[in-house]
């Protein structure tokens, strides 16, 4: 993403990886407070402006609301249901995030680049 290193957490197709959704909640909260970088990928979708196998950027979990807000690059049209009124953003309940995306890759701060010599 830029440079440094990710952590993966896979949740399944669908979700269907028993015990992953609090581990994905943690992950998220903790990149807010830090202000990381954070790319998810798409699993079989079904909702406007979601493309399968596709990377987005979130930008915000609220753990309260229990929503992640989340851009598609390309800026497409999205579901209204879900929309922020900003082009190709969704906000969606933490459980149709998680039913709809398959990775979430959270940056660290270890660097992965190798320098050159």
């Amino acid at each position: 993403m830029t440079g440094h290193a990710t952590d993966t957490i896979y949740t399944g197709i669908g979700g269907n990886i028993p015990g992953r959704a609090d581990t994905v909640r943690d992950a998220l909260e903790t990149a807010n407070s830090k202000k990381v970088v954070i790319a998810s990928c798409m699993s079989d979708g079904g909702i406007q402006g979601l493309g399968r196998n596709h990377v987005y950027s979130v930008f915000e979990y609220d753990r309260k609301k229990d929503t992640v807000w989340i851009r598609n690059p390309y800026g497409e049209a999205v579901d209204p249901k879900y929309a922020t009124g900003l082009p190709g953003e969704l906000k969606l309940p933490f459980n149709v995030f998680y039913a709809n995306f398959r990775a979430v890759a959270v940056e660290t701060d270890e660097t992965s680049i190798v320098p050159r010599r």
